[in-house]
Formats: structure tokens, sequence, C-alpha cells
């Protein structure tokens, strides 16, 4: 069997957008879990602060859905240039993550960043047109 580099492109685009609808159901499902990923503790059970945290992670997780269903439309639409901007855009979500790590937490950012430039790369290669 073989590849076009275009098809590997668009299918590592549909994985990225499998991930994010992972992430973004674990965080509606499993708030404090998902909450795990910027390396945030709860707050404790039954208090106000928690109540907060885990409505603002359901709110990231249906963000990360709505992300993993736009990259998922894109693609079966066979638009590869669209499809490229959106996940060069997710380039600038996981920078934003980090970003949230490094100022909140002081550390955590570089599981976050090291997204970025593979993002970057494989949406930039789709917008030029390697995804045909």
């Amino acid at each position: 069997m073989s590849y076009t580099f275009g098809a590997v492109l668009v299918g590592l685009a549909y994985l990225f957008g499998t991930g994010a609808m992972a992430f973004g159901l674990n965080a509606i499902l499993r708030p404090t879990q998902g909450l795990s990923f910027f390396e945030l503790k709860p707050p404790k059970q039954g208090t106000p602060e928690r109540t907060t945290v885990e409505a603002l992670m359901v709110i990231y997780g249906v963000r990360d859905v709505f992300m993993g269903f736009v990259v998922w439309i894109a693609g079966l639409s066979g638009s590869t240039q669209t499809l490229g901007w959106i996940i060069l855009a997710g380039s600038g979500v996981a920078l934003g993550d980090g970003y949230v790590c490094l100022r909140f937490v002081g550390r955590g950012q570089g599981a976050h960043w090291a997204c970025v430039p593979v993002y970057a790369i494989i949406g930039g290669l789709l917008i030029l047109g390697w995804g045909s």
C-alpha cells in the first residue's frame, strides 16, 4: 500500500482532530483529571471554587471537541488549505495552553509548546498545497 506525502499530512491532521476531541471529552467527563494536563490541583470538593473550576474545565472541553470536529469537517470537505489554516491556528492554542502552565504553575509548558512547531509545520505544508 502506497501513501502520498499529502495523504500522510491529511492523516496527521485527522489524528490531531481526534486527539483534540479525546482531550475535550476527558475534560467534560472528568474535569479534575483534565485539569492535571495543566499541572493544576483541583480545589477541595464541595467548595464554590471547585464548582467554578469544574465548570471551566467543561467549557474547555467543549472548545476542544469543537476544534476536533472542525478539523474533521475541513478534511472531509476536501479543502486541504482550510484544514492547514485550522491546524496552524491549533498551534496558537498549544502556545496559549503552555503559557497558562508557565504563568500559573511555573512548569509544564514544554509538553504544550512541543506541539507548536509540529502543528505549524504540518499546517503550513497543507496551506502551501502539499496535502493535495
